[in-house]
């Protein structure tokens, strides 16, 4: 799970690459579902203290299968260790339904994945299906601030045969720059995470993409099984950035 600070407390947004949250899946179940452990932030760099955590684990909602109620898949994912949960909010997946289910199990709620943002995205040239997209991810902001979670996940667009690579960037920042008067004024974050979606393929394009929004309220998703498509993260450790 991703440990927020403040939005109020402003962190240099050079600093992204170091507070970003890291998305794994990895190759343990819950009955028959993945796990996806979203790991932390700048508290992480300071010397472990005895008896706390240095990274806390979460788990999608949607990963958890079974016929169980919500409250019953949250409570499976507390009794088996894990320190939150991230939902899909939708038509289906009533916020009412997920509140009651953190209340009755107190496992917290640190994140809100947006429904629609990959079969109508944010890049996308049609106004009408732009202005939907917003309206929806406006809705997923206020989701978050419903269940007391601190961000929304986004995928930045997509780029393919129907938009360029130019085009989705402008694009993505028109929209997201609409999103934040509403993500101030709740006091929710816009995570962006690498995706194959064909676009930010670079950490140094993504800084300089976040930068470039001027908010603290912007920041990143580091997912080390996606970006095997683009990199090599396993050598990160063994081979660290020269300086």
């Amino acid at each position: 799970m991703k440990q927020q600070s403040d939005p109020r407390t402003k962190t240099p947004r050079r600093t992204f690459l170091k507070v970003t949250g890291i998305t794994a899946t990895g190759a343990a179940l819950v009955g028959q579902s993945l796990i996806q452990n979203q790991l932390l932030s700048a508290e992480d760099e300071k010397p472990s203290q005895p008896g706390k955590k240095r990274f806390k684990k979460a788990v999608k909602l949607s990963m958890v299968r079974g016929d169980m109620t919500v409250t019953e898949k949250f409570q499976l994912v507390k009794s088996l260790g894990f320190d939150g949960i991230e939902v899909k909010t939708s038509k289906k997946l009533l916020v009412d339904e997920v509140i009651e289910a953190k209340e009755n199990t107190g496992l917290p709620i640190h994140g809100i994945l947006n429904s629609e943002h990959w079969k109508m995205p944010i890049s996308h040239a049609d106004n009408k299906i732009f202005s939907y997209i917003i309206h929806s991810l406006e809705s997923s902001l206020r989701d978050a601030k419903a269940c007391g979670a601190t961000s929304v996940l986004l995928v930045p667009g997509i780029v393919n045969k129907n938009t360029s690579y130019g085009k989705a960037y402008h694009r993505v920042q028109e929209g997201i720059r609409k999103l934040l008067p509403l993500a101030k004024e709740l006091g929710i974050q816009i995570l962006l995470e690498n995706v194959w979606n064909n676009f930010l393929l670079s950490p140094v394009e993504l800084a300089r993409f976040i930068d470039e929004l001027e908010s603290d309220l912007v920041g990143s998703y580091f997912d080390i099984g996606n970006v095997v498509r683009f990199s090599w993260p396993e050598l990160e450790k063994q081979y660290p950035p020269a300086g």
